[in-house]
């Protein structure tokens, strides 16, 4: 995502958030709205540097204009007693993140060394065909 079009997204997340929470909204809306926001802003983070059509002076103002709606919607969690669980929510959802990442390079090594496994296997056995193949060449010569 380009940074314009993610600081757009942005934008209109913090418009959604904002009005859900000064109009009483549902819980649901406000963090949906946040999740968007969160999103967009990493995408802005992410795309900086590969932006060549931004100057670095308007990738900075973008940056600061994100930080501070993202403070002013910190502060909107906190007047409503939804920090302390936003907070916790994004801690147990890192270390579910944290589990998978573990779990996906513990499948990764596993395939790794069964693919080892088979190869020795299989080069065991055609090593001794090979060596029984010899001694039968070998006895079948003897003979005749």
């Amino acid at each position: 995502m380009d940074p314009l079009t993610a600081i757009a997204a942005f934008n209109a997340s913090y418009a959604v958030v904002k009005t859900a929470a000064q109009n009483a909204g549902e819980i649901s809306e406000i963090f949906a709205g946040i999740g968007k926001m969160l999103s967009a802003k990493q995408a802005v983070e992410k795309s900086a540097g590969d932006s060549p059509e931004k100057s670095d002076l308007e990738l900075y103002a973008a940056r600061v204009e994100l930080e501070q709606k993202w403070a002013e919607i910190k502060e909107i969690l906190m007047w409503t007693g939804h920090w302390d669980g936003y907070q916790k929510f994004v801690q147990d959802r890192r270390e579910q993140e944290k589990q998978a990442k573990i779990a996906q390079v513990r499948e990764a090594q596993r395939k790794k060394k069964l693919y080892v496994d088979i190869a020795i296997i299989v080069g065991g056995s055609l090593a001794a065909i090979a060596v029984i193949a010899g001694f039968i060449l070998a006895i079948s010569a003897a003979k005749g």
